[in-house]
């Protein structure tokens, strides 16, 4: 993804996290940079967001 994303010339991706899936995205890198708020019905729930800072090497 980050190659991808440096070759977009992109210097970060953001992602929209399930809950459960919190620490495997700070074990990959990604900085929490915020709450993404329930909408219900189709999304009852709060959910992490994330960043992954992206550099140009």
């Amino acid at each position: 993804m980050r190659s991808e994303a440096r070759a977009a010339g992109l210097d970060r991706v953001m992602v929209v996290s399930h809950r459960p899936a919190e620490d495997f995205y700070h074990r990959v890198g990604a900085v929490r940079i915020g709450t993404a708020l329930a909408n219900p019905p189709a999304v009852p729930w709060d959910r992490p967001e994330f960043e992954f800072r992206i550099s140009s090497e």
